[in-house]
């Protein structure tokens, strides 16, 4: 205890407060290995301020899931090159069909489809769902949970994931199914049409398939499904009702009407019928590509979509909502809330929910009839379907003749719309896209001020798109995108940004985070008001104790005495029941004892 006191008493703290997050626009993170390509990815946060980030790398024969776990100033948590998930056999272009999501303990649900049920003379794939603690432990095992129970299928597409209460539910499509001995394994084994072969050449509907997981992993009743034998049932969404029910938006018929069902969690519907969210008719596009489905905190769903309803060739952009009730929330009922009335093409809107009083905010993507010309629109909508802003809605971008897209919106600390969005300086020249941030007020003004209308999110000169944002998160977004600026071939890394509340970039100086490399100790923030962070990366199994001492060299608390494995361990302690002054934080790991001072206010 005297050399330790002695220790704590006299160590000068030498390690610098290390800032992950570039605060230039023009360097920004490597999130993905460099020089490998990526194919997609997908990203979540978590309350703590962490973000997840899952992601895929073609290698020979398969691609290669991986998941990445960032603290909230863009320390990786999990291997450098990120977790590696799965790398089994698939069809390289079914991996657009792969989702996540992160649960309410902070565990990453991660979604595999490939073949690893087929056999040698078919690509027949599946789906196989995995749960990866926060440490990165594999909790339903290094191979996962099989959502098709051991069967393989021609085809299987848009995998949805939501958390429900104690469980997880997963709902997707299988398609292009005939009716001859070869594919009875799969729908004549799992009962849906009998135990009969039918004839060779007649195909099957597309239908939905819903399973549900509790938090070990293991099924829950049985498996349930929308199907009929001569309708088809597509892409579909499932959003948590509250309650224990979820609400499936879906595509019905040949002709695609969009659907809403509300269900229970034994399966059975709530709602007398099925709402008929909008009549169809959306031409050959996937809807599965504009349709957005979003949940409502009062147990109903929004759903956004563009359609050319009158055969004009003049797109417009529509939002609908659905109560929870399951009567329609706004006057234009089936038709759906048109949200702009420029009378210029209209794509994809996109929809962010206001809680302070109920309203909607959308975003969307206009374009001249060539679409030579295009700019970024927005618009507020009340709870009732009346627009609040112009009847064209607000310019977020004026009309460029450089490419705009990849856009989302999110909310800020005070309930106002951010839009993150690329553009693309001109088409003659390659490599000039931006990715830009504004913020609009509730009146639809630009918030950061005339002169200053957009913070630069990334201005690096390389091709980059699918440009991703969190909600906010510790009062901070992040970013991320593909970006061919360090890829091989033409292809594309990650790369992601944070922004701060007033369009900043990096971390905030007031907050640093203390990191020791060699030891790898890290400490969040400094100073600290209440609750501080603490980072330990053990390698191999250890013996740790992290304690906290007062300038005195007494002993105040112990953050955690034990065994653990190897891997990033998230610790914390509130010192709200302390004077505000020094304390350390010491760390003794197998023997090695690291530590740093922090200022308590």
């Amino acid at each position: 205890m005297k050399k330790l006191t002695l220790f704590l008493m006299t160590f000068l703290l030498s390690s610098m407060a290390i800032a992950q997050w570039s605060s230039d626009p023009m360097v920004n993170k490597l999130l993905s290995e460099e020089n490998k390509n990526i194919y997609s990815f997908e990203t979540a946060n978590f309350t703590n301020g962490d973000t997840y980030i899952c992601y895929h790398v073609p290698v020979t024969g398969a691609i290669c899931t991986h998941l990445q776990i960032l603290s909230k100033t863009g320390v990786k948590k999990l291997p450098e090159n990120g977790l590696v998930i799965s790398n089994h056999k698939n069809r390289s272009w079914t991996v657009v069909n792969q989702m996540f999501i992160v649960d309410k303990e902070g565990n990453a649900i991660v979604v595999v489809q490939d073949c690893r049920n087929a056999t040698d003379s078919n690509d027949a794939v599946n789906y196989t769902a995995y749960k990866i603690s926060p440490s990165g432990e594999f909790l339903w095992g290094k191979e996962g949970v099989d959502l098709d129970r051991g069967k393989g299928y021609n085809l299987e597409a848009v995998m949805n994931i939501i958390e429900v209460g104690d469980q997880y539910m997963f709902a997707w499509t299988r398609i292009g199914e005939k009716n001859t001995a070869a594919s009875a394994f799969g729908l004549y084994a799992n009962g849906i049409y009998g135990s009969s072969v039918k004839a060779a050449e007649e195909e099957i509907p597309g239908y939905i398939v819903m399973e549900r997981l509790d938090k070990a992993g293991k099924f829950v009743g049985t498996t349930q499904y929308l199907k009929d034998p001569t309708i088809p049932y597509n892409y579909p969404w499932i959003k948590n009702a509250g309650n224990g029910q979820a609400i499936l938006v879906y595509a019905k018929g040949t002709n695609q009407d969009l659907m809403a069902r509300k269900i229970d969690f034994d399966g059975s519907s709530v709602w007398p019928q099925d709402v008929t969210i909008y009549r169809g008719g959306f031409g050959s596009i996937p809807i599965w590509t504009f349709v957005e489905v979003y949940e409502d905190p009062r147990g109903g769903v929004f759903v956004s979509w563009h359609d050319d309803r009158n055969f004009t060739n003049v797109e417009s952009a529509f939002l609908s909502y659905i109560k929870p009730d399951g009567t329609y929330g706004y006057s234009a009922g089936i038709e759906g809330q048109q949200i702009g009335f420029s009378g210029f093409r209209q794509f994809h809107p996109k929809m962010v929910y206001n809680p302070s009083d109920e309203s909607s905010y959308v975003v969307w993507r206009e374009t001249s009839a060539a679409q030579s010309w295009q700019r970024l629109c927005a618009q507020r909508i009340t709870k009732e379907g009346e627009l609040m802003w112009d009847p064209n809605g607000v310019d977020v971008q004026d009309y460029s003749k450089g490419a705009v897209g990849y856009y989302n919106c999110q909310l800020d600390d005070k309930n106002r719309m951010i839009n993150f969005f690329m553009i693309q300086d001109s088409v003659q020249v390659y490599g000039e896209t931006k990715a830009l941030a504004c913020l609009l007020e509730a009146n639809g003004k630009f918030a950061w001020g005339k002169d200053k209308k957009f913070a630069a999110i990334s201005t690096a000169k390389s091709e980059k798109g699918n440009l991703t944002s969190t909600s906010l998160g510790d009062k901070q977004w992040v970013l991320a995108w593909e970006d061919a600026r360090s890829a091989p071939n033409s292809g594309s890394t990650l790369y992601g940004q944070n922004m701060n509340l007033d369009g900043s970039l990096g971390n905030i100086v007031d907050n640093e985070i203390l990191q020791d490399a060699k030891s790898g100790f890290s400490v969040y923030p400094n100073p600290m008001q209440k609750e501080v962070y603490f980072l330990i990366q053990v390698k191999g199994n250890s013996k740790v104790n992290l304690s906290i001492y007062n300038s005195l060299g007494q002993k105040i608390n112990s953050v955690f005495d034990g065994n653990l494995s190897s891997g990033a361990h998230e610790f914390s302690w509130n010192g709200s029941q302390v004077k505000a002054g020094i304390y350390f934080a010491v760390l003794n790991n197998n023997g090695k004892i690291s530590s740093f001072k922090m200022v308590h206010q």
